[in-house]
């Protein structure tokens, strides 16, 4: 599963934009909001991009993106975000608040691309978000400022165009005036006639010549960044082309005629494949004003924008065209196979589908990427909006948007039903990635008057994705908003509230969860009868009524009826017994119905439910004082949890490896997990389900371990493991048990923290407080301050301790490593 935030890599050469770049790095220093605005079409994103990689070293925390170009809820943008950031969140508290809190402790930059409608949440949040995280930077693009105090904006121009020359002026002919033979006098009165000259028609000039101009140095037109750019993306499909005093003028000609709009110029460049500069430059001069099925906009360059698409609109062919329209239904990206389910019909064959996406994709019209196995598509905001414009009213954008539903109601169905042998992991994977496109689908059936019932067969459907994934808030919000519609039939609303039941539990939000039951009950569908009791034990079960939960759950398993209950509803059912067998003390019996779940997820490809029937192992397997194999089910459950993306799973899974470690008195070690699992608990929700069993053997622990080691050593052991991220915690709880933590331990670095640390390295370096500020995109006074700090912890009177100090630092964690 890809990593949620990360920045990704650049497609094509980066030309240009220097002093942007600069610009961003240093309005950041000064400010924590910094906005980037421009035309559609004019770089922002790159420009935001490439400043944001720059920077990655200065920010603890990292660097992340979070695209809100599909999101049209404002009311979720802090989901959005939280997504990104892998903040999981089973609570029920203001999803800005346990954002808030997540990001309180962090040096991080985040950085917001597309929120221009999205402008007045975009700056609550930012401000929200930046009040309570000292060490959050924002920087947000967006063709409007967002209007938030203390922000700092940045305009990005269109690329410098080359200068318009003087035309030619021919040298005046001299002419000879003829002779004027003698008009004869007469006495009548003479009437004189206005003189006027006849008008000049000049002839008509060659539409493919550029027009006349006075020469143009090659030299210093390679140096201007529009046709630098104009060149490169030239090149890419022409590689054998140079700029020559012959193509020198229509080149020129063109990036004025384009503005110098980084996304014009690549929309004409890539037509160099099949035509010469001065046939693109003639076709460019033909094509008037914005066109039919522009944009309207009052913006000469935005006029120009919309004109270059509408330009490369009009040389596609028509199934390219006819494809183009029909593909701006989507959010986010898309495969092949989505294309084909939503844009095929009998006017676009699925035969002639993928000719006309692979010539968008020729066409820089659709951008193609590549992911491990997986190829799938995207269009820029500017194309997909153009695309839009061209479809033929409501009716066409009613039908796109009910096949594009249908297809991922199609797919998440699919997944639901992982066949004997599947990949489960990779299956759901793929399904969180279509996220954009599944919210859009949910929040068709929401709008749309009659579909809210599909709606709930889609949110049922997707049911995994919201308590295995990390995505419990989002299940719940579409399935109560679905839901109060009141529509369905008896069977699809039992389902839909049995869901919805499970997840309030997992919330620990009883009343709604009991609520849901109530009212499942009340539409008295039978087949649903054995599913409801499982889910009533579910709830006693996170309540910490074993005698309850014992008495359900063995009904659901092992009664009548069992084996019709779902597949993973079934798993998860075995799971909840097990784990009461073990708080009830019923060791043997726990072993037996968990060794039979694993057995049955094995046979079934069920790789999430096989990750929780191995925590209850590892509790069985402590309880009997096998401590191997606790370690060894324990960290199975931890790599599915943490693959998945599943908080809960992987903060027991990393509670039990600390427990362990405890045991085995591997204090140090077993502090640390125990403070990064506390710390995932905070942001789940419930500390350990709440669960009053879970919780005394948690305190049992911490209050072991603080006798185990001096106070400096817990402390010590709690902040790295606060510290680390999930990907470094999750890789140092699966390593070897007497295994350093991956970043250099509190041991070589303290009493520093992770900044002073950063800061003493660069003192080491030989970077002065003014340098140091500059690479840390912080203000010279914070480093000052961190300096200060050091030369107190330490006891040292100036910079060559410190650098001394930090250097044999470095050289311990050197021969540490080769140990």
């Amino acid at each position: 599963m890809n990593r949620r935030g990360e920045l990704p890599a650049e497609l094509t050469p980066f030309i240009g934009r220097r002093g942007e770049v600069a610009s961003v790095r240093r309005m950041l220093q000064h400010s924590r909001l910094v906005t980037v605005t421009g035309i559609p079409g004019v770089g922002k994103t790159r420009v935001a991009l490439r400043a944001a990689h720059s920077l990655r070293r200065a920010f603890t925390g990292g660097v992340h993106l979070v695209e809100l170009s599909s999101l049209s809820d404002e009311r979720r943008l802090e989901q959005v975000v939280a997504h990104a950031l892998d903040v999981p969140d089973r609570s029920t508290r203001p999803a800005a608040e346990v954002l808030a809190e997540y990001l309180a402790d962090r040096e991080l930059l985040l950085v917001l691309d597309t929120c221009e409608h999205l402008v007045d949440a975009c700056s609550q949040m930012a401000q929200t978000l930046l009040a309570a995280a000292p060490g959050l930077r924002v920087l947000a693009t967006s063709r409007q400022v967002l209007g938030a105090p203390g922000e700092h904006s940045l305009v990005v121009h269109p690329m410098a165009v080359p200068v318009t020359p003087e035309p030619v002026t021919p040298a005046p002919v001299p002419v000879t005036p003829a002779p004027i033979a003698p008009v004869p006098v007469t006495s009548a009165p003479v009437t004189s006639a206005p003189v006027t000259s006849a008008p000049v028609t000049p002839a008509p000039a060659d539409p493919a010549a550029p027009e006349s101009v006075a020469p143009v140095s090659v030299t210093a037109l390679g140096e201007c960044d529009s046709v630098r750019l104009f060149l490169d993306r030239v090149r890419a499909v022409d590689p054998g082309f140079t700029l020559t005093g012959d193509n020198a003028p229509a080149v020129a000609e063109l990036c004025r005629r384009l503005d110098g709009i980084p996304l014009a110029i690549e929309l004409a460049a890539v037509r160099a494949r099949a035509l010469p500069v001065s046939r693109i430059l003639q076709l460019i001069r033909e094509r008037p004003g914005n066109g039919s099925g522009a944009i309207a906009t009052a913006d000469a360059r935005h006029q120009t924008m919309w004109a270059a698409i509408a330009w490369s609109h009009d040389l596609c062919t028509a199934e390219e065209r006819t494809l183009w329209a029909r593909l701006s239904v989507f959010s986010g990206g898309f495969d092949l196979v989505a294309a084909n389910a939503v844009c095929a019909d009998e006017t676009l064959p699925a035969g002639r589908v993928f000719p006309a996406l692979d010539g968008l994709v020729e066409k820089s019209i659709v951008v193609c990427v590549k992911q491990g196995h997986r190829t799938h598509y995207r269009m820029l905001d500017s194309i997909r909006e153009y695309g839009k414009a061209q479809w033929h009213g409501p009716a066409e954008a009613l039908s796109l948007a009910t096949r594009h539903r249908d297809h991922y109601l199609a797919e998440a169905e699919a997944a639901s039903r992982t066949p004997p042998g599947g990949d489960q992991v990779a299956e759901w994977s793929r399904v969180r990635d279509d996220w954009p496109n599944l919210r859009a689908a949910l929040e068709f059936c929401a709008a749309r008057p009659g579909e809210a019932p599909v709606g709930l067969r889609l949110a049922s459907a997707l049911w995994f994705l919201w308590v295995a994934c990390g995505m419990t808030r989002d299940g719940r919000h579409h399935l109560e908003t679905l839901l109060a519609f009141g529509e369905g039939n008896p069977a699809e609303r039992s389902r839909a509230l049995l869901r919805l039941a499970y997840l309030a539990a997992g919330q620990g939000d009883f009343t709604a969860a009991k609520a849901a039951l109530a009212e499942c009950g009340g539409l008295g569908v039978r087949e649903e009868r054995v599913h409801m009791l499982k889910v009533q034990g579910t709830v006693s079960f996170s309540r910490g009524d074993i005698e309850t939960a014992d008495k359900c759950l063995s009904e659901a398993v092992r009664g009548p009826g069992g084996e019709s209950l779902p597949p993973t509803v079934r798993l998860t059912a075995m799971v909840e017994l097990g784990l009461t067998y073990v708080w009830a003390g019923r060791i043997d019996a726990a072993a037996s119905v968990l060794e039979e779940c694993r057995a049955v997820c094995l046979a079934q490809g069920e790789a999430w439910s096989r990750s929780w029937a191995d925590i209850g192992l590892a509790l069985v397997a402590r309880a009997k004082g096998d401590a191997a194999a606790a370690v060894q089910h324990a960290r199975g459950a931890l790599r599915v949890g943490h693959e998945l993306q599943d908080a809960v799973g992987t903060a027991l899974s990393m509670e039990l490896l600390a427990w362990i470690a405890a045991d085995e008195e591997v204090p140090e070690r077993a502090a640390r997990l125990l403070s990064a699992a506390h710390q995932r608990w905070s942001s789940v929700g419930r500390f350990l389900f709440g669960s009053p069993h879970f919780l005394a053997e948690h305190q049992r622990h911490e209050e072991r371990l603080g006798r185990l080691l001096t106070p400096a050593a817990y402390a010590d052991a709690v902040s790295a493991g606060r510290a680390l991220p999930t990907d470094e915690i999750v890789a140092y709880a699966l390593g070897p048990s007497d295994s350093p933590a991956l970043t250099p331990g509190p041991s070589l670095w303290a009493p520093l923290s992770p900044r002073e640390r950063e800061v003493a390295e660069l003192v080491a370096d030989g970077l002065t407080n003014r340098q140091i500020a500059q690479r840390l995109v912080v203000a010279r006074r914070t480093v000052d301050t961190h300096v200060e700090h050091i030369l107190a912890k330490l006891g040292f009177s100036g910079r060559a301790q410190v650098a001394a100090w930090a250097a044999n630092r470095r050289g311990d964690e050197r021969r540490r490593g080769a140990l």
